[in-house]
């Protein structure tokens, strides 16, 4: 599965933000492919992770054919990983 990461300017992270991928890669049980995401390349799912509630980073031309989870704390950890785990079926 193709993920693209989004990573916002870290001006005020209130978590770990590559903590939380690596616990991704380590927990998921199916291949992923995480990259850097861009506007000109096509992802199965679009992570936009932010620092913090503002989520101030601009990602409207991010998309993912089964979505994008903008994520602002460590909480919403279990939103991505059901995503992941419901396109993997």
């Amino acid at each position: 599965m193709k993920i693209g990461v989004k990573y916002c300017g870290g001006c005020n992270p209130r978590y770990d933000r590559t903590s939380f991928i690596d616990k991704l890669k380590n927990e998921v049980k199916f291949d992923l492919e995480i990259e850097g995401a861009s506007e000109n390349n096509f992802y199965d799912v679009v992570l936009v992770l932010c620092g913090c509630t503002s989520a101030c980073v601009n990602h409207d031309n991010l998309k993912g054919d089964y979505g994008k989870i903008v994520v602002v704390a460590q909480e919403n950890y279990n939103k991505v990983l059901d995503l992941l785990n419901s396109v993997n079926r």
